[in-house]
């Protein structure tokens, strides 16, 4: 009962085992699965939101140097010029203060201005009249810019600062300018200067070449009659007057240039340093068209250029140089620690926008920030789902368990069921056996035989029996079949049978050996065979007639002693038809004792594993016992103390039979 239990229990926990480890690994793999999407999709998101906040920085730092380039350009209209005159001209004393100022610019031009190019004297009235009119804008213009830039100034090469306004004392417009003297001589018309560093403040200038209105004319016409012209347009109605040269095409004043210098500090405050609120950890670099840093609140990263470390991976010079390729924006994810100059770039997020700057120079910004950062939201969110992951194994594990535990209790219930059924039957059957046993002693004169029979399972394989022939004479025979249980209980039934009523019949042990082989032969058990063993006892002339089928030899008492009685044993019966059964006859004591055994006696084995044999079982017999029943119970005695606790290997029959022929014959 209890190994199928044991197999079914097995097998229960293994499949559930495999089932559990089988959910398990689902489980694992959707959560990896689902984690990895989810990464993927935060990393998209923080993109697209680092992307949107450095295009919004991108479009705050154009917006805030086209502010200040616009307001420089009014400056340079040539249209001012007349809007001033008609100014004036409405303000006699404005006129007045003008007309001192211009002449005061004239007589100071031919000592400040030179002429490098044997070409520009005929441009002084122009610039003298033109920054007599710059003179009276250029504080509205820095009232404008002022939020925006620290200076502002008219610059030309030769005369120095014509005029100027700050709001950061600290640093002299003479030495900025004086700085960035060479880059505003070969500057464009309207350019913007790389940002460039002094006294540890970082800074950029805005620059517009100042315009003319006068052309030709103006060579004509002095200082003097500029204001003149002036004068007489301001007494009229202010919109028909014209200064000298009105109406003639705008041409560019070789060297004067409108000035503001744009503090970086204030820029990077709001564009760069700062972005969205970002946290010290998001930060943002400036770069130029060949993707060098030009600005960054590290100034250690300042010059260095995306990609150029000799240390960085081929993927991020690749991804550099599609950053010097491109003017759109975009993000990229940085899987490495890569070099950057006296920096190193942890694994982060990079997100691009090109700087589309007024003057037509092309930056770009970057926005940084690490991938620990950007992804740990869903490392907090499947963090919490690795805690509470072992109490969801937990209770499947207790699901199923208890599904385990009942169906392994179903089986048990089951199983006890048809175990207690197969008890039942193997109960019956065994009594049905014992019904073929004789049940009693025989006591038959000078002849008395006491049998025992242990089966190693329910029901046994051996079998003993004894016939009181019609002649006087006794048959006592002893069989065992190979195996033992159901199988074993149905052939020792059928051969039992079949000796009687043959034995019966024929009255000569080898005879009914012979019939009985060839009845088995022909009936072809399954390759299960019997040994026979049949004694046939003829009280009157004391002789023995023997035949056994590859049965042990018996046992008999003599001389104080018990020993194998010899003779021929004959082939076992059931293996091959045509066996000659050969019948051996000795003499009897006059009293004496013969036991009779299957090898389930002799061949036990005891607790260490070592068996038993008929050599030493028959010196341990005490020959003196002359009860048949008490010599039965010596012999299983010693069988039994022999194997100790180990129970039988094999079915036990054991036969006593005593002959003492001092007792009548009945």
């Amino acid at each position: 009962m209890w190994r199928p239990i044991q197999r079914y229990v097995l097998g229960v926990l293994l499949w559930h085992g495999l089932v559990f480890g089988l959910i398990l690994l689902i489980c694992a793999l959707l959560l990896v699965i689902a984690y990895d999407r989810s990464l993927r999709r935060v990393e998209e998101l923080a993109g697209l939101r680092q992307v949107m906040v450095a295009r919004q920085s991108a479009e705050g730092l154009a917006g805030h140097f086209d502010g200040v380039l616009q307001n420089l350009e009014l400056l340079s209209r040539e249209e001012l010029d007349g809007l001033v005159d008609e100014q004036l001209g409405q303000n006699p004393v404005m006129r007045r203060a003008t007309d001192r100022v211009r002449e005061r610019v004239s007589e100071l031009a031919p000592e400040r201005l030179t002429d490098r190019a044997g070409d520009r004297a005929g441009e002084r009235p122009d610039m003298a009249r033109m920054l007599a009119a710059r003179r009276i804008l250029m504080p509205a213009i820095w009232r404008q810019i002022e939020q925006r830039a620290t200076h502002l100034c008219a610059w030309d090469p030769d005369r120095g600062i014509v005029q100027s306004h700050q709001r950061d004392g600290a640093i002299d417009i003479e030495r900025i300018i004086g700085a960035q003297s060479g880059w505003l001589i070969d500057s464009a018309p309207r350019a913007m200067s790389v940002p460039f560093v002094i006294d540890g403040k970082w800074m950029c200038l805005v620059s517009v070449r100042a315009v003319s209105g006068a052309a030709s004319a103006s060579t004509s016409s002095g200082p003097g009659s500029g204001s003149g012209s002036a004068s007489e347009s301001g007494s009229g109605s202010g919109s028909g007057s014209a200064l000298p040269g009105a109406g003639v095409p705008a041409r560019e004043l070789p060297g004067l240039r409108f000035v503001a210098v744009v503090p970086f500090d204030e820029v990077s405050r709001r564009f760069i340093d700062q972005l969205d609120g970002a946290t010290e950890r998001v930060f943002a670099v400036l770069m130029d068209d060949d993707a060098r840093v030009i600005y960054s609140p590290d100034p250690r990263l300042i010059g260095t250029r995306f990609g150029d470390d000799d240390r960085a991976s081929e993927r991020f010079r690749q991804l550099a140089d599609e950053f010097r390729q491109t003017d759109r924006s975009g993000h990229i994810i940085v899987e490495t620690t890569e070099p950057l100059g006296a920096l190193t770039l942890d694994p982060s997020l990079v997100a691009l926008h090109p700087v589309m700057l007024p003057t037509g120079e092309r930056w770009r910004i970057t926005v940084t920030s690490p991938l620990s950062d950007v992804r740990e939201p869903v490392n907090d969110i499947f963090r919490g789902v690795l805690i509470y992951a072992p109490l969801v194994v937990i209770a499947l594990s207790g699901v199923m368990m208890s599904t385990a535990i009942a169906m392994i209790r179903q089986r048990s219930r089951l199983e006890r069921l048809r175990a207690e059924a197969l008890r039942g039957e193997l109960e019956q059957a065994r009594a049905i056996q014992l019904k073929w046993l004789p049940q009693e002693a025989l006591a038959r004169g000078p002849v008395r035989v006491a049998a025992a029979n242990r089966p190693a399972s329910h029901v046994s394989g051996d079998f003993y029996n004894w016939i009181e022939m019609a002649d006087g004479r006794v048959a006592v025979l002893i069989g065992d079949v190979s195996g033992h249980g159901l199988p074993a209980a149905f052939l020792m039934s059928t051969t039992q049978l079949m000796l009687r009523s043959m034995l019966i019949r024929s009255g000569d042990a080898g005879d009914t050996l012979d019939l009985v082989n060839e009845e088995l032969c022909q009936q072809n058990f399954s390759g299960q065979f019997v040994t026979i063993l049949v004694l046939v006892i003829d009280p009157k002339t004391r002789t023995c007639h023997a035949t056994s089928a590859g049965h042990p030899m018996p046992l008999m008492s003599s001389g104080g002693l018990f020993s194998a009685i010899e003779f021929e044993s004959q082939l076992i019966a059931g293996i091959m038809p045509g066996v000659d059964y050969v019948t051996a006859s000795f003499e009897l004591p006059e009293q004496c004792s013969i036991v009779l055994y299957t090898d389930g006696v002799v061949e036990c084995a005891s607790e260490s594993g070592e068996r038993f044999s008929a050599e030493e079982l028959a010196p341990l017999i005490d020959p003196s016992i002359t009860e048949p029943g008490a010599l039965l119970e010596e012999v299983l005695s010693e069988v039994d103390r022999f194997r100790g606790k180990r129970p039988l290997d094999d079915d036990a029959t054991a036969v006593v039979i005593r002959f003492d022929a001092t007792k009548a014959v009945g």
